[in-house]
């Protein structure tokens, strides 16, 4: 049982005050809140001046234990990806059609004139997960004589995953592999999936993954 739930159960069966401590131990980066639920949800939990569970506390209460309820239900992954585009799109339908996971790609999204680092952190911080394609099409412009020769992500890729570590932590990072590329020694060792064979054939990893994830 994850500490939302917990939450939810002891609210449920009417701890109202193990219900409140627990709540006010929520971690905003494991759970991933996006930005206007982070807002409202601290927004109403300053509302409690004090542990003292009454009526209107109880109200409170209620309001909070529905933005979690939302919160448990949300999933959304921004894929990051190269200049692979049929990776990125089976990627994209597998999650969307198979797993029932909305997915933001950059450059489908509208920017509205902002810089493209502003519209990443824009649409970044709309998701709970990040995907990230390492595929063996990206060649970081280098000209490969030897076609068994590992290839290299392009650096955005290497960017965005990053930056996806910092936010989310490994833990909701999920990079998928496909071919021969080049797993940079900073992340040497974390656990990859391979597409290689296509995405769809990895699927039952990839929802494993998905389960840990959300557990």
């Amino acid at each position: 049982m994850n500490k939302i739930e917990q939450i939810i159960k002891e609210f449920n069966h009417k701890n109202y005050e193990n219900c409140l401590i627990l709540i006010q131990e929520i971690s905003f980066t494991k759970y991933s809140i996006f930005d206007r639920d982070a807002i409202e949800f601290i927004k109403i939990l300053n509302q409690f001046r004090s542990k003292t569970i009454n009526d209107e506390g109880i109200l409170i209460l209620s309001k909070l234990i529905n933005i979690l309820k939302h919160i448990k239900m949300y999933k959304k992954a921004f894929i990051v990806h190269g200049w692979d585009n049929e990776l990125k799109l089976e990627t994209k339908n597998y999650f969307q059609n198979s797993l029932s996971i909305e997915c933001t790609i950059l450059h489908e999204q509208d920017g509205a004139g902002d810089v493209i680092i502003n519209k990443f952190e824009k649409f970044a911080s709309d998701t709970t997960f990040a995907i990230i394609l390492l595929s063996d099409n990206d060649s970081f412009g280098e000209k490969f004589e030897d076609p068994d020769a590992l290839k290299r992500p392009r650096p955005n890729v290497l960017f965005e995953m990053g930056y996806f570590f910092a936010k989310f932590g490994r833990n909701r990072v999920i990079i998928l592999k496909k071919g021969n590329v080049e797993i940079h020694s900073d992340i040497y060792g974390i656990e990859y999936i391979d597409v290689s064979n296509g995405v769809e054939s990895a699927g039952e990893k990839i929802r494993k993954r998905i389960v840990s994830i959300f557990k």
